[in-house]
């Protein structure tokens, strides 16, 4: 396909019917994945100054395609792009055109990610391609998104893009980074005023997207800084709990701004402690959260964050943790006899075999069978895995849960998928085992620091 092509590409590519020239682009974009690289490369890097200079073009369907094209030219052909020669008027010309029109940001948005990834270097290097091109392109983004006429979809994808740039920063960048960290926040805390103004459905979903996009920035910029965070940890708090808050049912911040706490612990460790008071009840609330099983598992993640980052300091909120975990396998996957109400009280009596929840209830149960075991796969290796990072964090006191999650243990052990089961029984029989396994080995390990070695025969 590749010569009749480039014949066709050759013969409209500067065409004066601007819809030879749209289709004469749209065709180059189109071959750039199939081809061996040793046989795209060349034409790529003598086509590319051409393909570049088209996003001059007077006609905006064109100048769409070319974005497009460029796209798929950074997706599967990154290697022709020489970043001395080409980089720097590419991201020019894609920053342009972003800034042009709106019916352009999602192609040159998706352009400028695969550059951000494609040049980012080494992990930890000082510098890379993009350094020099890091702060005017973080600036230009931050412009973008402030346009009066940006829409939701120009927005969000412009952050998608600071996002892409701050997780592919150099070292040499990270004061950029820092600086940008102030921006962000400032962002976040002016939407809390928004809550109360929000009359319509449309202004429910621009809130809540611009909100999300805001902590999905917010995210990188901890995972990048890392310990260098804390002296913003306070306001960042502060803004997600007040967002947390006013949250409606049903919305989707919880989720991203569960994400940027857990990279908030992970980045703060012990640190962490001083939020836990008054963050606590919000997870509580989302481990309990039986409406939002995708809350709910998220929940269950930043548990096993939390614990691992904060280590000892969590044990005051292992006791309620353990009791929704169990409770969630309670309610989830019907381990009867096992009704946990704080404080716990030990021993419960045996839960009821993982097979039979697994495919008797499903049988009999008045929800439908699909939704039954999706949900109990969800939760039950994330569960079990989290009972070994709480193992790990508060090591011997671990024993006050230790008989019924030994007997969790030895129940889920014994789930086997039938030789004629489905591909989605044997990937989640694969998963609780390795849950069983993280669990066993945060608990002997817990056990054995805390001198309870007799408890790991």
């Amino acid at each position: 396909m590749i010569q009749p092509v480039l014949t066709f590409v050759e013969a409209n590519l500067r065409h004066e019917d601007w819809h030879n020239r749209d289709a004469a682009v749209s065709a180059f974009g189109a071959i750039m994945e199939g081809p061996e690289d040793k046989v795209i490369e060349p034409i790529v890097k003598q086509a590319l100054p051409v393909i570049i200079k088209m996003m001059e073009d007077p006609v905006i369907h064109v100048k769409d395609s070319t974005a497009y094209a460029l796209g798929r030219i950074t997706e599967a052909c990154s290697e022709a792009i020489d970043p001395v020669i080409h980089l720097p008027i590419l991201i020019q010309s894609l920053f342009e055109g972003l800034i042009s029109s709106p019916k352009m940001a999602g192609s040159c948005c998706w352009a400028l990610m695969n550059l951000a990834e494609r040049f980012s270097g080494e992990i930890g290097c000082q510098l890379n391609p993009l350094t020099p091109h890091f702060n005017e392109s973080i600036t230009r983004l931050l412009q973008v998104t402030e346009r009066p006429d940006a829409d939701n979809q120009l927005r969000t994808a412009a952050y998608e893009v600071l996002n892409t740039f701050v997780q592919n920063a150099a070292n040499e960048s990270l004061p950029a980074v820092a600086s940008l960290s102030d921006v962000i926040i400032k962002r976040l805390e002016s939407t809390i005023p928004l809550q109360t103004q929000v009359v319509s459905v449309e202004d429910k979903i621009t809130l809540e997207e611009m909100q999300t996009s805001l902590c999905t920035v917010l995210l990188a910029i901890i995972q990048r800084l890392e310990k260098e965070i804390m002296p913003q940890a306070d306001r960042i708090m502060a803004v997600l709990l007040q967002i947390l808050s006013s949250a409606g049912a049903k919305s989707s911040v919880p989720d991203a701004i569960f994400a940027t706490v857990s990279s908030l612990a992970n980045a703060l460790e012990e640190a962490f402690a001083k939020y836990m008071e008054a963050f606590s009840p919000y997870l509580y609330n989302a481990l309990g959260n039986q409406e939002e099983p995708g809350l709910c598992s998220m929940a269950i993640g930043l548990v096993s964050d939390i614990t691992r980052s904060m280590g000892p300091p969590c044990q005051p909120y292992c006791d309620t943790f353990m009791n929704y975990l169990l409770n969630n396998l309670r309610v989830r996957c019907f381990l009867h006899n096992i009704s946990i109400r704080p404080p716990l009280i030990f021993p419960y009596p045996s839960p009821l075999s993982f097979l039979a929840m697994d495919i008797e209830y499903c049988k009999t149960s008045c929800l439908s069978i699909n939704q039954s075991t999706a949900l109990a796969n969800q939760f039950k290796p994330a569960i079990l895995q989290c009972f070994g990072d709480i193992a790990g964090a508060i090591g011997g006191h671990f024993e006050t849960y230790l008989s019924v999650v030994a007997q969790v243990l030895q129940q889920a052990a014994g789930v086997q998928a039938s030789p004629d089961g489905s591909y989605e029984m044997f990937d989640y029989v694969i998963s609780l085992r390795e849950g069983i396994m993280d669990a066993w080995g945060g608990i002997i390990g817990s056990m054995k620091a805390g001198g309870k070695s007799k408890f790991c025969h």
